[in-house]
């Protein structure tokens, strides 16, 4: 199930944030003081207050299990295939102890279908260390690596409409949220300014 997060989140997201073998090839943890008053500061909703960013949890006890994000690749940073970046971005993170239930490729498909019937066809790319093969499960084809937050990075694309003919996501993904949200990022991409990583870690 996708969802916006909610109070009862603090503690996974804390865990996501400073976890050292989730954050292992994201630049290393956090410190804890420092994201538990972030999250002081500026709540647990802000973890997901993007268009396109969601909870991951469970079906059955709303258990915070990781975070899944589709936005736009920003222009500074490597890994495109399109000049002058901007293209869509599909990142997940998933906490330990969910690790190869494949739950991110459950989340992954359910948010590209959503996003396929809403936005125009279009890259979309997913950004990996160690998930290489479920990307390649989920149709996406690898294209170049690269070095990014001390580690050699795993680009890959697909088309979005290739998702179109997935099974149903979970019928809670607010798909057309998804779509105004990046419509909105797209203009930007245009005017230069750009937008903003399964590149956030974990597999599953």
């Amino acid at each position: 199930m996708l969802r916006k997060a909610h109070p009862t989140d603090r503690d996974a997201l804390v865990e996501l944030s400073t976890d050292p073998k989730v954050r292992a090839h994201l630049g290393g943890p956090h410190p804890r003081e420092a994201v538990e008053r972030r999250l002081d500061e500026t709540g647990t909703a802000h973890a997901t207050s993007e268009p396109g960013s969601y909870v991951i949890a469970d079906k059955t006890t709303d258990e915070a299990i990781g975070l899944i994000d589709l936005d736009r690749r920003p222009a500074h940073r490597p890994g495109h295939v399109v000049t002058g970046g901007g293209e869509l971005e599909l990142s997940s993170v998933l906490r330990r102890p969910f690790w190869g239930a494949g739950l991110a490729a459950e989340a992954t498909a359910a948010v590209l279908r959503a996003a396929a019937a809403e936005l125009p066809d279009q890259p979309v790319l997913i950004v990996t260390q160690t998930a290489r093969a479920l990307a390649a499960r989920l149709g996406f084809d690898e294209v170049d690596t690269f070095p990014e937050f001390d580690a050699q990075q795993t680009l890959a694309v697909a088309a979005l409409h290739a998702f179109r003919s997935r099974p149903a996501p979970d019928r809670r993904v607010p798909g057309r949220v998804i779509a105004r949200g990046l419509d909105r990022g797209v203009s930007r991409v245009a005017v230069g300014l750009g937008g903003g990583g399964w590149g956030r870690g974990g597999s599953g």
